[in-house]
């Protein structure tokens, strides 16, 4: 999770920075509007023609989205990094963040070329030709390469949740390490099940515990030194009956936290236990 956090919060610095520089540049465009303006009324030499109309929508869209870029990539920044975060909210904003701020590139191009040409109207249209073909190919790059694989801050673990959350359960193999708040002397593998419904704790035909999701279930990770904790969660069935359970990795032990709180929250049911458990 830190390292997903990490590169998201690289990506997002440093797609705002980008989005800032654009933002700054196509407002100083909308006052040096290309061919000046007349003196008598102060409105711009070009305003009848069509490609000074182009240069007017093509900076209003770049400026807006690329202030959208920004306020996007903000929350970004300030949002909270916890495991369920990574599934989808953040994915998604940084998805639109992307879409916007290629948006805004785009239509800076666009502003760049209709300048050119409103500039090189009255002569030869050689130079403005160039630069739209030119600016055409860079942006087509831009999109493919932008576009060419998903987008998974979290090393695979949000497309490998999103996997799980369509079977109708997901099972994981663990060890009770304690069971209410006593060591667990027999150490035995159980099987952790989590259904769109309920969780269910069993070894073989014998369950230890069966339980639908309701508000006075808690689930969340077990703080603590130790490569042990750094695997295990603390489950609490109901009152008078919990869990400490260990997985076989730290990743498993994450996909069941945000499997079991996306299920809990399909049934209008949110899963206490955001503060760790010591």
């Amino acid at each position: 999770m830190k390292e997903g956090e990490k590169w998201m919060t690289k990506t997002a610095n440093s797609c705002m920075i980008v989005a800032a520089l654009i933002a700054t540049i196509i407002f100083a465009a909308a006052f040096t509007v290309p061919g000046g303006i007349k003196d008598d009324t102060g409105y711009p030499h070009f305003l009848r023609k069509a490609s000074f109309i182009c240069f007017a929508i093509f900076d209003i869209i770049s400026l807006i989205s690329s202030s959208c870029s920004i306020l996007i990539f903000l929350s970004i920044l300030t949002a909270r990094y916890a495991e369920e975060y990574f599934l989808r909210p953040l994915p998604r904003k940084l998805i639109l963040g992307l879409l916007t701020l290629c948006i805004s590139i785009v239509a800076t191009m666009a502003v760049f070329c209709t300048t050119l040409y409103i500039v090189f109207d009255e002569g030869t249209k050689v130079p403005a030709l160039l630069a739209i073909a030119l600016a055409s190919i860079l942006i087509g790059q831009k999109v493919a390469l932008s576009s060419s694989g998903p987008i998974d801050p979290a090393a695979g673990l949000g497309s490998y949740v999103e996997t799980l959350l369509r079977k109708s359960s997901s099972e994981f193999i663990v060890v009770i390490f304690q069971m209410n708040d006593q060591y667990y002397s027999l150490n035995s593998v159980h099987a952790f099940n989590m259904g769109k419904m309920r969780i269910k704790l069993c070894r073989g035909w014998i369950t230890k515990s069966r339980e639908i999701y309701h508000p006075s279930m808690h689930l969340c990770r077990v703080r603590g030194d130790g490569n042990a904790a750094a695997k295990s969660l603390f489950w609490q069935a109901r009152k008078r009956l919990s869990f400490v359970l260990t997985f076989k990795s730290e990743r498993g032990r994450n996909v069941a936290i945000m499997i079991a709180r996306k299920h809990a929250l399909d049934c209008n049911v949110v899963l206490a236990g955001s503060e760790d458990r010591v």
